[in-house]
């Protein structure tokens, strides 16, 4: 038997055998096949996507190759310049106008928000109707709402249309009597 030669039963019962250098390189040319199988598999869309996509930029690349192939030096250094000026003169603008913007401007507005306070009062002018929050009209049409609710409960019809509205919007009624509890408190 020669040094370096790996030889197992079945080896021996086939009579062929095999050096271990060999062996290892098949299990480790297996195992790459499968990791490269599995990969393939999950990635199948996403990469004929970007092989798709890889394909579409190199022709595009190369119409634009032989567009500038056509000019010349001339025509290339003037197209280079208007490049150059149009792109570098709106980033230098941008920037001046930040630079240079007037102080209590910014580029980006930001209105106050209004603050409603928890006793339904107002804070300096901030339009905020006493009595809850709201106005004597809007109280008397939740008011009347809450009625139209309570109403209902005299006919199957109105039973049905009920309490479609009251699954659809569990606690409305405790909304309503809570606000009518806020505005008479006050």
């Amino acid at each position: 038997m020669k040094i370096g030669t790996y030889r197992s039963s079945r080896d021996d019962q086939r009579g062929i055998g095999m050096t271990i250098g060999r062996k290892v390189k098949k299990v480790v040319k297996n195992k790459f096949w499968e990791r490269l199988v599995k990969s393939k598999a999950k990635q199948g869309v996403v990469r004929r996507l970007s092989v798709v996509t890889n394909q579409r930029l190199h022709a595009f690349a190369e119409r634009l190759k032989e567009m500038t192939e056509r000019l010349s030096v001339g025509e290339k250094k003037c197209l280079l310049f208007v490049f150059v000026l149009t792109f570098g003169g709106s980033s230098i603008y941008i920037t001046w106008k930040a630079i240079a913007a007037k102080s209590g401007t910014s580029a980006v507005s930001v209105r106050s928000i209004i603050v409603c306070p928890p006793n339904g009062g107002t804070y300096g002018n901030s339009g905020i109707i006493s009595h809850g929050g709201i106005s004597a009209r809007e109280f008397n049409m939740v008011r009347a709402f809450h009625h139209y609710l309570d109403s209902l409960g005299g006919t199957a019809s109105g039973m049905a249309i009920r309490d479609s509205l009251l699954v659809g919007r569990p606690g409305l009624v405790d909304s309503l009597v809570e606000i009518e509890k806020m505005y008479l408190q006050r």
